[in-house]
């Protein structure tokens, strides 16, 4: 059966939604604010696309090889940056706030705020990835768009998008209106 066309669109909504506060972080210079779900949006578009809907570090690996990591190869061919690395990553960062994960195969994954310096996107230093903070995100910010517009019909996609989860913003019934903070006098 196929799921509420309207359920279908507001789980769609709801990731164009992220991806919008995403970029307000990112233009507020919130880096550290938009690390995690840009690490974590693989996951949840992995999760959409699979049959069962559950995420693993396999669908975030095949998803974010197909959609991000064609933006992380090398002069020589080679990917830099794949789905696998990325998931270890994710892991290190998520669970135990660290850019360094055994099975990374670099000693560190290291993102570089903008400066007045020229930053490396890319670049390899020590056994280090160093990479572009804002490139990084806007990389999968724009994996998960192109992922949105190649999978509108899917039926599974259809199917997991209209069961996820969808926040509100909601004001209880016969609760005045929070009052605005007076700025602290000096």
């Amino acid at each position: 059966m196929d799921p509420n066309p309207a359920y279908v669109a507001r789980g769609e909504e709801q990731i164009r939604w992220m991806l919008s506060e995403i970029r307000s972080c990112l233009d507020a210079g919130l880096f550290h604010v938009v690390l995690f779900p840009a690490l974590a949006l693989p996951d949840i578009c992995g999760a959409i696309q699979a049959q069962n809907g559950q995420a693993t570090g396999g669908t975030y690996a095949r998803w974010f090889d197909a959609y991000v990591a064609p933006r992380y190869m090398s002069d020589s061919g080679q990917c830099i940056l794949t789905g696998e690395t990325c998931y270890q990553l994710r892991c290190a960062m998520l669970h135990q706030g660290r850019v360094t994960n055994k099975k990374m195969g670099y000693d560190a994954i290291m993102f570089l705020r903008p400066t007045e310096r020229t930053v490396r996107h890319k670049d390899i230093v020590n056994k280090q990835l160093h990479l572009a903070f804002e490139q990084f995100c806007t990389d999968v910010i724009d994996g998960v768009e192109r992922w949105l517009a190649s999978v509108g019909t899917d039926p599974v996609v259809r199917r997991n998008l209209a069961a996820k989860v969808r926040i509100r913003l909601i004001m209880a019934v016969g609760q005045p209106e929070p009052k605005p903070q007076s700025p602290p006098r000096r």
